[in-house]
């Protein structure tokens, strides 16, 4: 709920901000690193298809992290260089690991896939 939260006011802040700026594009870049980190931590809580569920989501959103950097500039800036750049290969690498995370939720809920918890519920 923490995280939920934060992601909320991260939200908040991010429209209030210069549009097109380098604060919001920063913001964007740090809510990227921070989903990474908390898929990662999920992904080591977990075990069997739940884990590969938020490996894959990790590695999209650090995928997308890596691509937020170099898209910062302008497109008129002459470090961007054309449309299409060697930078849309991390974007376009983020679709097949979703497509993993899709499929291994497709597979859990097909049944006979969900991990039971190993702790009686308080």
């Amino acid at each position: 709920m923490l995280y939920a939260a934060l992601g909320a006011a991260a939200i908040l802040v991010y429209y209030l901000l210069p549009k097109a700026g380098l604060a919001q594009a920063l913001l964007l870049t740090s809510v990227n690193a921070s989903a990474v980190v908390a898929a990662i931590r999920a992904a080591l809580r977990t075990s069997r298809l739940n884990r590969l569920v938020w490996v894959a989501l990790a590695a999209s959103m650090a995928l997308s992290t890596l691509a937020n950097g170099p898209t910062i500039c302008t497109p008129s800036s002459p470090a961007c260089g054309s449309l299409p750049s060697p930078v849309d290969v991390l974007w376009l690498l983020t679709y097949p690991c979703f497509v993993v995370a899709l499929l291994a939720i497709g597979k859990q809920r097909r049944g006979g896939h969900q991990e039971t918890c190993s702790t009686p519920p308080s």
